[in-house]
């Protein structure tokens, strides 16, 4: 402690001491050379002091860092890894179970997305009334169109300003006469996200979001090899397509329009494809309805609004069909009669003209012959390939003709004799057949030779056309019509019902077996969409009965009327959706092959999928038919860095103890806090805290040697990391248990939490586990709902309680409900109110039956809902069961419970063990549950120790520094006292000189005036 004092350097001129300023700071110095002890013994408490004030923020820095081996994190902590980040990633949460599950992505959660029919403007007028708009499962919004909104903008404009979820949109598609579109969005993904339509508008063209289908095809024929009646694929000899007529007929007068066919082939498919109509009053055109003219299904004017449109099928050259319209009929004894246009009648064949054959020439024969004509493969001629004629004459003469592809009609090909075959245009079937005779030149003299008596003169100039026998036109008619030697399916079909699937599709029905319908044993339809999704068979033989519905897919079904089916015959049906996008969930196999088949099919409504895999979050990112492997494993990253974060803490803290406790006798140099018992006990107590075993652990596993960690001969940790990856990869639990407390249950539905400081270790024989209630929901369960509720005004209102709370007012609007609308409602409105809106629940249907359930356990687990009169409807009457606490003992205590948590006795040394017990009822024996054999880890231990240690007040730690710093206080309190003594008795000592110098002063002015005056 400084000491500073007055100067005195002026005393002594009177009295004729001038070295008193010297001889006081001599006297002062002595005094202060007496307080040298004291300094010296406070600056080495001082030392002592800070030196402690180190130890101990070194000592909680090794705290802080052991207490992370007590956090659950850093060693449950898991770490989702994917093999294609692209298709899947994954995190994982601490309850994932380590390993690799091979998964394939089938689908990827969309959001429902549909759209209407296109439209001239945004302004296009869609009438007025109603339009009704929501979800599926959810009670549809309901929304008025009058003058304000009756255009497809006004429209998307009321829908976006209601609080649902689907937002609306126009798009302008193209340039065309109508570009504009409607689109629908849901905002929410999955099936739970479809959108549901329904209006009631007038005066105006209402958006349509329709699934429709059409009939099916005519048949198709499966070429049969070796039978008489063999015939190309898809061949049939008379045309197949239906023609559809649209429009409104604005004519004067009725009308009759014949159609007919110019050349054959296949509407959309066949170049040039050509009809011709001509109405009764002598108007007439073409119409063009080849591969690069017509869109099959598209409509197209004829005449007087008439329209008329084909979903494909064949034509063959010369067939024809008519149309009756009749106009608007007025009369004095009813209402008027609106202008009709009749369905068109069936196909004519014209059997003059398709593939009729013709000889001609100049026979040069010697003698009368006999030509046969056979089709041994029909087609169409000039179109099919290998469309072969056979010929053979009495004579000898013989040969094949190939009319397919490549043929023109009406070219001449040579048979011989002087004679050529043409082919007109059209078909020819298999088996057809044909026959001629011809006769060589002979002059009139020769009348003998005549067989028919007579002499004109006869020459051999030959033209001739030829008829077709044998020709089998397919006919549906009765049995009695049908020749079913000819082989060739003939029954009715027809598809009822109402398509529902998201996209368009093509279905194709095959024959597998030969009989009549409903009669045949074995006879069925084999049918497949041309997606590759789905397929079956519908038995149409022995025990159907012609005209029952056979469902088959997306709400279809087909009906067959008698006639037969014949092997490997078959037909298309096609089904079209608005669906732009479909409301799809996410689907993804799990535990798939290598070959990628197989495993547990799982869907979520979104592409977060969190019920896959335990404790891990899929997020898929797209689809793909490709294996990914996600692999689950402990954050071996996050342990290594709690290692080396508590070995560089605790070396620190030793090295600096050590050298604060050291004395070297050569230098007889000592530390700071040398012989300082308090830091040596506890410098030796931390060396054998990490030297220890652990009870409870494997003897090969029970010390830190194990994880690759050392205390060398300066008790120093020496940290071997490429060791401590080597055990951490072989076995991260035995490691993990070096570290952390643990409680190794033998029963997977007996989980260990956490535990106290003061909970103790099992030992080897372990805690037993005895459980005799399992832990249970609280949840409302309603009487079975048959049928829709009905809502009537005033009896909108309703609570619900979960967990004990209560819920504002509830209000369900008035009408009819559905028990899911209902489910979906009562979500809603949980999801909006503030005192609910983030307890766990969740709301369900099952068996009919309304199922309010909350998400936790316990006895104060509860779920009710209640109207606020008293109201007699089915979904508030029901079933209340509360939640229970799970019950049971620990090491033969009664353990404390919450839930599922189970908790040992305080008072007994089990206290704090804490259980998660997933056991149900069904579960529970009369039997030991399980054993638990808890251990202590080296995190704990030292925790434990310092937190004694480092204790606020009454610690070790503590304690010295408060001892240190109070006798460094007490010696600044003597040495602050001896300076004060010191500086009063300089000051009294000064006073003392001061007095004398004035007094001499005062004398030596009287001496003065003495002289002066003579005396």
């Amino acid at each position: 402690m400084a000491v500073e004092f007055n100067s005195a350097a002026s005393l002594g001129i009177n009295t004729g001491a001038p070295n008193f300023s010297l001889l006081l700071e001599k006297i002062t110095a002595s005094e202060l050379n007496r307080l040298k002890p004291d300094e010296g013994l406070k600056a080495k408490y001082e030392i002592g002091f800070a030196s402690w004030k180190e130890v101990k923020g070194l000592l909680e820095d090794v705290k802080l860092t052991s207490e992370t081996f007590l956090d659950r994190v850093t060693f449950n902590k898991k770490i989702a890894t994917s093999s294609d980040p692209e298709i899947v990633t994954a995190t994982a949460d601490i309850t994932a179970v380590p390993g690799t599950h091979p998964i394939v992505v089938d689908k990827m959660a969309l959001y429902h997305q549909i759209g209407s029919q296109r439209y001239a403007s945004a302004d296009s007028i869609i009438g007025k009334g109603e339009f009704l708009i929501g979800l599926l499962d959810e009670r549809p919004l309901v929304i008025t169109i009058d003058d304000t909104n009756n255009t497809i903008q006004g429209l998307m404009d009321a829908i976006n300003n209601e609080k649902i979820d689907i937002s609306a949109s126009i798009v302008e598609l193209d340039k065309t006469d109508t570009p504009f579109q409607l689109i629908l969005t849901s905002k929410r993904s999955g099936s739970e996200g479809r959108i549901i339509v329904d209006f009631n508008l007038l005066g105006g063209e209402p958006p349509l979001f329709l699934h429709r289908n059409n009939q099916p095809t005519r048949w198709y024929f499966a070429p049969r090899v070796g039978d008489l009646y063999d015939q190309a694929e898809d061949l049939t000899g008379s045309s197949s397509a239906l023609p559809l007529i649209s429009g409104e007929f604005v004519g004067d007068d009725d009308i009759d329009i014949n159609f007919t066919v110019l050349n054959s082939g296949r509407i959309g498919v066949t170049e040039n494809l050509t009809i011709a109509w001509q109405d009764t009053e002598d108007r007439s055109g073409t119409i063009k309805l080849g591969k690069y003219d017509y869109s099959p299904g598209d409509a197209i004017d004829v005449v007087d609004g008439v329209q008329i449109s084909f979903q494909g099928g064949e034509l063959v050259i010369n067939d024809t069909f008519k149309i009756k319209a009749n106009s608007e009929n007025f009369n004095f004894f009813s209402t008027n009669t609106p202008p009709t246009i009749n369905k068109p009648s069936t196909w004519q064949r014209q059997t003059t003209a398709s593939g009729s054959p013709m000889i001609e020439g100049v026979y040069t024969g010697e003698d009368d012959d006999s030509y046969q004509l056979t089709v041994r493969k029909g087609g169409v001629i000039g179109v099919t390939e290998d469309l072969i004629l056979d010929y053979i004459s009495d004579n000898g003469e013989k040969g094949s003709i190939n009319f397919g592809l490549g043929y023109k009609p009406g070219t001449k090909l040579t048979i011989g004799s002087g004679l050529t075959l043409s082919m007109q245009e059209g078909i020819l079937q298999t088996g057809n057949e044909s026959s001629f005779d011809v006769e060589p030149d002979i002059p009139s003299s020769y009348w003998w030779l005549f067989s028919d008596g007579n002499n004109p003169d006869r020459n051999s100039l030959f033209s001739k056309p030829l008829t077709w026998e044998g020709e089998k036109i397919n006919s549906v008619g009765k049995d009695d019509n049908y020749d079913p030697r000819s082989r060739k399916s003939n029954a009715k079909k027809i598809i009822v019902g109402d398509y529902n699937l998201d996209e368009d599709k093509r279905y194709k029905f095959t024959v597998k077996g030969d009989g009549r319908i409903g009669v045949n044993t074995g006879l069925y339809l084999e049918w497949e969409d041309d997606k590759g999704k789905k397929s079956g068979t519908l038995e149409v033989g022995a025990g159907y009965k012609p005209g029952s519905a056979l469902v088959f897919d997306g709400g279809l079904m087909l009906q067959l009327l008698d006639g037969y089916a014949f092997d490997n015959d078959y037909f298309y049906v096609d089904a079209f959706s608005p669906t732009i996008q479909p409301a799809q969930d996410a689907e993804v196999r799990v535990g798939v092959t290598e070959t990628r088949q197989g495993g547990l099919k799982v869907v979520s409504s979104t592409n977060d999928m969190k019920n896959a895999i335990q404790g891990v979050t899929l997020h898929l990112h797209k689809a793909e038919d490709k294996l990914v492997t996600i692999t689950i494993g402990e954050d071996r990253e996050k342990v290594k860095e709690a290692i080396r974060s508590f070995v560089e803490a605790y070396n620190k803290a030793l090295i600096y103890m050590k050298e604060a406790l050291k004395y070297d006798p050569k230098t007889k140099i000592s530390g700071p806090l040398q012989a300082d018992n308090t830091l040596a006990d506890i410098q030796d107590e931390l060396r054998k805290i990490l030297v220890d075993a652990i009870p409870g652990l494997p003897i090969d596993a029970n010390t830190l040697p194990y994880a690759g960690i050392n205390i060398n001969k300066d008790a120093l940790i020496v940290f071997d990391e490429e060791m401590l990856d080597e055990r951490l990869i072989a076995d991260f639990e035995r490691v993990a248990n070096i570290f952390r407390n643990y409680a190794a249950s033998n029963n997977s539905g007996i989980v260990y939490v956490n535990s106290r400081h003061s909970t103790e270790p099992s030992g080897n024989i372990g805690y037993e586990v005895d459980i005799t209630q399992a832990a249970g929901k609280g949840f409302f369960r309603s009487e079975p709902i048959n049928g829709p509720t009905i809502i009537l005004p005033g009896q909108d209102q309703y609570i619900v309680e979960l967990n004990g709370r209560q819920s504002s007012l509830i209000t369900i609007d008035s009408g009819a409900w559905s028990v899911k609308q209902l489910a979906n409602e009562i979500k809603k409105q949980i999801k909006k109110d503030d005192a609910l809106k983030n307890i766990e629940y969740t709301v369900s249907v099952r068996n009919n039956r309304l199922i309010l359930e909350s998400g936790t356990y316990g006895e104060k687990s509860t779920a009710n809902i209640r109207p606020v009169e008293n109201i007699n409807l089915a979904f508030t009457k029901g079933e209340i069961i509360a939640g229970k606490d799970v019950k049971g003992t620990i090491n033969g205590h009664q353990a404390d419970s919450s839930g599922r948590l189970l908790v040992g006795n305080k008072e007994f040394k089990e206290g704090g063990l804490q259980f998660i017990v997933t056991l149900t009822d069904a579960q529970i024996t009369d039997k030991i549950e399980g054993n638990a054999i808890f251990s202590v880890g080296k995190g704990s231990i030292v925790n434990n120790y310092l937190d004694g240690q480092l204790k606020k007040s009454t610690g070790p730690v503590d304690t010295t520094i408060d001892n240190v710093g109070n006798h460094i206080q007490n010696l600044e309190d003597s040495l602050a006292s001896q300076a004060s003594r010191i500086e009063r008795k300089r000051e009294r000592l000064v006073k003392q000189f001061s007095r004398a110098e004035s007094r001499i002063s005062e004398l030596k002015s009287q001496q003065m005036a003495f002289t002066n005056q003579g005396l």
